[in-house]
């Protein structure tokens, strides 16, 4: 089942939480929109198959003892108050208002998962430089793309920030270069394994050797640099 939500003002978001009861974690949801010129509209895919999560649920989440929904929900959000039939109709460009997508996942801590948010539509209080590259997404029937750098927030069980960390140099690398690929969750997990003398997951994180040897194993040449620093007096 699709929605569609017009979200004018911040406040508003917040007091439409009970049509945002998928997400776990609301309010970290609702402060990625502080950086978001707003009117937006919200496009709503329940029941969606991501990839990256179902890769995390059948190795790990679907053997807990509680039981965890197998699909997660994608949210595309548009610049401006657009109409339905804007949205279901080709005869009108989404292109240009796409502002970002965002992988919702029905677990507690760290259900934003794979997420690309246009940079260049987003307040920025600073400068920066940001590596991007064209990811294609497939909405309505439509191929957009969003120029960006991929982002997901950890499970803290699964992934934490180190292999998400990894997961997301190689889903920029993997999808900008030919001489990479891109990596599911298990396949980082399955080279630190590889090497440990005890069970890695629930995750206690990774020692900079096992992100070392993950980058490695991807066709990196990776290379571990330590910094001595002597005691001042």
């Amino acid at each position: 089942m699709n929605k569609i939500i017009h979200i004018r003002l911040l406040s508003e978001l917040r007091d439409r939480k009970s049509e945002l009861n998928f997400i776990k974690n609301c309010e970290r949801f609702i402060a990625l929109f502080e950086k978001i010129q707003l009117p937006v509209t919200l496009f709503i895919e329940e029941f969606y198959s991501d990839r990256d999560y179902k890769d995390a649920y059948y190795h790990f989440f679907a053997s807990k003892y509680n039981e965890f929904p197998k699909y997660a929900t994608r949210i595309a959000i548009f610049e401006g108050i657009i109409s339905k039939d804007e949205l279901y109709s080709k005869k009108y460009s989404l292109q240009e208002k796409l502002i970002g997508v965002i992988i919702i996942r029905p677990i507690l801590n760290g259900c934003i998962g794979r997420t690309y948010f246009d940079p260049s539509k987003l307040r920025n209080e600073c400068k920066m430089y940001v590596r991007t590259t064209p990811f294609k997404i497939g909405i309505l029937g439509r191929q957009l793309e969003i120029n960006t750098f991929p982002f997901s927030s950890q499970d803290g069980e699964y992934m934490t920030c180190a292999e998400t960390s990894l997961w997301m140099l190689l889903h920029y690398y993997g999808t900008r270069y030919g001489e990479y690929r891109t990596a599911l969750p298990h396949e980082i997990i399955d080279i630190v394994d590889d090497k440990h003398f005890q069970r890695v997951v629930p995750s206690a994180g990774l020692h900079y050797t096992q992100s070392s040897e993950v980058l490695k194993r991807f066709g990196f040449s990776s290379q571990v640099y330590i910094r001595l620093v002597k005691n001042k007096i």
